[in-house]
C-alpha cells in the first residue's frame, strides 16, 4: 500500500464513546490535524486511518483505512482484525451506509440504509447494478481474522461530489452478520448489523456544522 498524504479535513471525524456495556461509536478525529477547520478544502489525495469498527457490545473488531483512489478512481477500503474478531469461518457482506451514526444500543439502525445515491439495485461491488456503497464479501479465517480491501469506485470522498461519503450526514460502514448473495435488493439478505465504524461523522450527532454537500444521497431502506 502507499503511503499517501495526511487527510486534511475537518468534515471527517469518529470515535468510540464506551457507555457500561455498551459502545457509542460517533465522534473523534484520529488523523485530522487539530489545526484545520470545518470546511477547509481537501487535498487531492485524502486518507483516514485506523478507523474503529465496534461490535454491538462495545468491542474493536477491526479497523478500517480508507482513501481516495490515486487516479481518480473511487475510494479504497481496508478492513483488518488484530486478532480474532470473534466471528465463525466464512463469508459475512459489508456495506457503506447513509449516516455517520454506529449507535450500538439499537443495533445500528441509526445508521441507516445502504448508501445508494442513484437508486439502483443491490448487488456486488462496482456491478451494474449496484449500490455505491455495495462492498461484496470479506472472508474470516479459521481463527476469526479477516483482511479485506477493495477499491470501491461509484464513491468519492472529495466533499464536493454527488457521490461522497462526506455529505451532509456522513457515512458508516457495515459487517452484517452472514453472507451476501450479492443479488437480492436491498441487502442481499446478509442478516443483521454485526458490527459498525464512522467513516464520516453525522454533524447532527457531532453538534458542529456540516460540509455543504452537492446533493442529498438517497438511501435504500435495508438491513
Amino acid at each position: 500500500m502507499n503511503i499517501r498524504k495526511t487527510l486534511l479535513s475537518g468534515v471527517f471525524a469518529t470515535s468510540i464513546a464506551l457507555g457500561g456495556a455498551s459502545a457509542l461509536a460517533q465522534v473523534s478525529s484520529p488523523t485530522v490535524d487539530d489545526a484545520t477547520a470545518m470546511g477547509t478544502p481537501v487535498t487531492e489525495e485524502l486518507k483516514l486511518e485506523k478507523l474503529p469498527i465496534v461490535d454491538a457490545q462495545g468491542n474493536v473488531v477491526a479497523h478500517v483505512d480508507v482513501w481516495e483512489d490515486e487516479n481518480g478512481e473511487g475510494v479504497w477500503f481496508s478492513i483488518a482484525t488484530s486478532g480474532d474478531s470473534g466471528l465463525a469461518e466464512g463469508k459475512y457482506g459489508v456495506h457503506i451506509h447513509d449516516v455517520g451514526v454506529c449507535d450500538s444500543d439499537t443495533a445500528f439502525e441509526g445508521a441507516g440504509g445502504h448508501y445508494n445515491p442513484t437508486g439502483e439495485m443491490h448487488g456486488d461491488i462496482n456491478a451494474d447494478p449496484s449500490h455505491a456503497g455495495d462492498l461484496g464479501n470479506l472472508e474470516v479465517d479459521a481463527d476469526g481474522n479477516f483482511e479485506h480491501e477493495v477499491l470501491a469506485e461509484k464513491l468519492s470522498l472529495k466533499s464536493d461530489e454527488p457521490n461522497s461519503l462526506a455529505d451532509a450526514n456522513g457515512s458508516a460502514i457495515i459487517i452484517h452478520a452472514a453472507e451476501d448473495d450479492l443479488e437480492t435488493d436491498p441487502s442481499g439478505d446478509s442478516d443483521g448489523r454485526w458490527a459498525c465504524g464512522v467513516i464520516v461523522a453525522d454533524p447532527a450527532s457531532m453538534g458542529t456544522p456540516a460540509a455543504s454537500p452537492v446533493t442529498d444521497p438517497v438511501a435504500t431502506p435495508a438491513s
